[in-house]
């Protein structure tokens, strides 16, 4: 399946907040975690529970819940990363975990982060790092990352923007 049709489907699926279990795939949503420092935009990059491969805050889509709202939800729990998650997918892609049955679909959204804490639900279990695109796209084990990554760092997205901050 070519990368847009894998987006189309991924779109479909995360905007409606389906989780697709019972027909053997699942809508997983990913954050592309990003914060400027120093003049430099660096992104989170995470390690498996399991593996310890590298790659961003992933996880299902709960039933009633959008994609942007999981995605959001999971850097929260797996990083402690406070933010919005756009509507935009970035980048889309299918794999199966462990090998099983089920095809899991993620969208990624960009998020760009307000703050981060120290309490959430993963704390200790993963380790954390903030990257350049570059050296994200070099660390990361998911090739559709590895691409993203790689887009970022040479500027051929040039669509993806930041989140406009608001100050009250």
């Amino acid at each position: 399946m070519s990368i847009s049709a894998t987006v189309g489907k991924v779109a479909r699926v995360a905007q409606q907040g389906l989780s697709l279990i019972s027909s053997g795939h699942v809508a997983q949503a990913a954050a592309l975690c990003y914060r400027n420092t120093g003049g430099e935009r660096r992104f989170l990059v995470i390690s498996s529970r399991k593996s310890g491969k590298l790659g961003v805050p992933k996880g299902n889509v709960d039933p009633g819940e959008t994609s942007p709202i999981a995605a959001a939800r999971e850097a929260f729990e797996e990083a402690g990363v406070r933010g919005t998650a756009q509507n935009k997918i970035l980048t889309a892609y299918t794999y199966r975990k462990d090998g099983k049955r089920l095809r899991r679909h993620v969208a990624v959204h960009p998020l760009e982060v307000a703050g981060m804490t120290e309490d959430f639900p993963e704390r200790g279990e993963r380790t954390l790092a903030w990257l350049p695109a570059a050296e994200a796209a070099r660390q990361v084990a998911e090739p559709a990352l590895k691409s993203l990554f790689e887009a970022l760092a040479d500027g051929s997205l040039p669509e993806f923007s930041p989140v406009p901050h608001r100050h009250n």
